[in-house]
């Protein structure tokens, strides 16, 4: 296995441990995690946009965090298997159905973790975030390729 093959399947690795040590955590050391960003956001220049916004920071804290987490994922599972010979919209759609699965086998795991609960709607913050991030790569892969090929 190359060098190359071999660093992206440690930040696969790496980010589906961090996506799992995020979920282990029980709900109260979860909820801080949460209310530590609402603090910094509260304290920092976006105060006066979000106070606007009758929005639980929170709340919107850990449905973002979801969002992006998943977001990285699918990117990172994308660039993962640039490695292999399958067709590229095969990529795509192995890309989406892995990250798609582990959403589920992470609610999943919440539901045994103390003061957390699986919920479906979370599956489909994490999914869409993962759709979006394959997309952003998608886009970002399309625009690289036609410019090597201007070159």
């Amino acid at each position: 296995m190359n060098l190359k093959k071999l660093i992206k399947w440690f930040f696969f690795f790496f980010w589906l441990g961090l996506i799992f040590y995020l979920s282990s955590q029980e709900g109260s050391d979860s909820q801080n995690l949460s209310d530590h960003f609402v603090l910094w956001i509260e304290h920092s220049f976006l105060a006066s946009w979000f106070s606007n916004l009758f929005i639980d920071f929170s709340y919107f804290i850990r449905k973002s965090a979801h969002f992006f987490l998943y977001f990285f994922l699918g990117m990172i599972t994308m660039n993962l298997f640039l490695e292999y010979p399958v067709s590229f919209s095969k990529k795509v759609f192995f890309s989406f159905l892995f990250c798609f699965f582990y959403a589920c086998s992470d609610e999943i795991h919440q539901l045994f973790i103390p003061g957390r609960s699986g919920k479906f709607f979370d599956v489909l913050i994490d999914t869409s975030g993962s759709f979006f991030g394959i997309f952003f790569f998608f886009v970002c892969f399309y625009f690289h390729q036609k410019r090597a090929l201007k070159k």
